[in-house]
């Protein structure tokens, strides 16, 4: 059973820049980076295995150019959305064995499901001791229209009641 957890962002007034400043070279690199959400110093007990970069334009290794580029599209929002970042982290017993496929699988499973496959979203398969676990960034606005995407028809995720709803999400791992 895979669990998802929305993370919520950890000062309501930063600025969503800095957010993503933070949070794209942790997902792709946590032995060098702090947590951005927890403000914890770098994890050498977690790596990150496989990362994969959707829907960007520029080349998926700049971890700079991606930062840059999310937050350009981020700053292109055609909504009063506060937050249009959301980091999500998915837990399950199957991931430790899962091939780079099998993650790929899993997360476009799930950005399937929350109807976001035209938005930018990044993630990464992080090992530590304890678990391994996949983070996944999602920019809500869509590319084409700077529309701010919803997810699972809930607009920014904002209430407790929303958001218990997205973290009891739970889906099968498709083992091949």
């Amino acid at each position: 059973t895979m669990i998802v957890k929305l993370v919520a962002a950890p000062f309501k007034r930063a600025k969503e820049a800095r957010r993503i400043e933070l949070l794209i070279p942790y997902i792709t690199n946590p032995e060098k980076s702090n947590s951005p959400d927890d403000h914890s110093s770098p994890s050498v007990e977690e790596t990150c295995n496989y990362f994969s970069a959707v829907n960007y334009f520029c080349n998926p290794t700049d971890i700079n150019a991606l930062c840059q580029e999310t937050i350009d599209l981020a700053e292109q929002k055609h909504s009063n959305a506060v937050d249009v970042i959301n980091h999500l982290i998915l837990t399950c017993d199957e991931l430790r064995n899962a091939t780079n496929q099998d993650i790929d699988f899993v997360v476009n499973a799930l950005i399937t499901k929350l109807n976001l496959l035209d938005c930018q979203y990044l993630y990464g398969r992080h090992d530590d001791s304890e678990s391994t676990h996949i983070h996944l960034m999602i920019n809500r606005v869509n590319p084409a229209t700077y529309q701010t995407h919803c997810i699972n028809n809930y607009p920014a995720l904002k209430s407790k009641q929303k958001t218990s709803k997205l973290h009891k999400h739970k889906s099968k791992v498709s083992s091949n």
